[in-house]
């Protein structure tokens, strides 16, 4: 077991370096392009984030097949039923929001970056899929239904916190670090808990979509305090909701307790390689 956890963990670390490779790239070509139509733009970011995390995720496939490590399913944990799945994905994609929304106000504020006021229909598609689309369904790709999974051979907690880390190191940037790693926490913790898909897909979905259409609905009133409002009572609402199912549904289904299960030490995925991919990853943070 000790020697397939280091190969995971190799395996993954080779995926992150040719995803920073391929990150770099398309940064640097991005700066060297002259785009006459802000659509064009778009097509060019939604294109190049969806290659760098599909990189990403072929690559650690290919890497782990080549070391002998066949994937790993992800077991349903308890009687979990798609009601309470559905309650935990309101209460954890809300929460993130206005989680992030307290976040963001102690850094320069991005959110309306998003979209332009003189955008029209179609560049606010593409906008959407951008920010909303591509990294719920490609970031959930790579690091839960690929790294969160094949990490469960350290342990639920050991796999929660390493995919949690590397996911908040890919975005690059100390400011969104630490928000970036909190998410990862919460969403790989649901995944582990349900076992089901659909809940860290439905809270990225969450968080993301609301903070797309309020960035949006921000830009377009003249009564700002009214969207401000919203942005906070909406999200609570989901919150509401989400524990009402999920009491409603314990009452019907009780918890079964968890058995324990064998595992490696965190620390055996602390190899050479991933090593270096941490270090590397940490430079690009500071000069990227």
């Amino acid at each position: 077991m000790k020697q397939k956890a280091k190969n995971i963990s190799n395996a993954a670390a080779g995926a992150l370096f040719l995803h920073l490779a391929a990150t770099l790239a398309v940064r640097m070509l991005h700066s060297r392009l002259t785009f006459t139509l802000g659509a064009a733009e778009q097509l060019y970011n939604i294109a190049a984030a969806m290659l760098v995390l599909c990189v990403a995720y072929f690559s650690f496939n290919a890497f782990a097949g080549r070391l002998g490590c066949t994937p790993e399913t992800m077991p349903r944990r308890g009687k979990v039923t798609v009601s309470e799945t559905a309650a935990l994905t309101l209460i954890c994609g809300a929460s993130i929001f206005l989680i992030g929304k307290v976040y963001s106000s102690f850094f320069s504020d991005q959110s309306n970056s998003f979209v332009s006021e003189n955008d029209g229909v179609y560049e606010y598609i593409l906008a959407f899929i951008l920010y909303v689309v591509v990294p719920t369904f490609f970031e959930e790709l790579v690091f839960r239904f690929c790294f969160a999974r094949e990490f469960r051979i350290f342990g639920v907690f050991g796999s929660i916190m390493l995919s949690s880390l590397l996911f908040g190191l890919t975005h690059f940037s100390f400011s969104a670090f630490p928000f970036a790693f909190f998410c990862g926490i919460i969403i790989a913790a649901a995944y582990h808990r349900t076992g089901r898909a659909a809940a860290p897909l439905g809270i990225h979905f969450i968080n993301n979509a609301l903070g797309f259409a309020f960035a949006a609905a921000y830009i377009h009133t003249a009564d700002k305090t009214t969207v401000s409002t919203l942005s906070a009572v909406i999200p609570a609402a989901m919150i509401v909701v989400g524990v009402a199912l999920l009491l409603a549904g314990r009452k019907k289904n009780p918890t079964e307790p968890e058995e324990e299960e064998e595992h490696a030490l965190v620390s055996d995925a602390l190899t050479p390689a991933m090593a270096l991919y941490l270090v590397c990853a940490f430079i690009v943070h500071i000069f990227v």
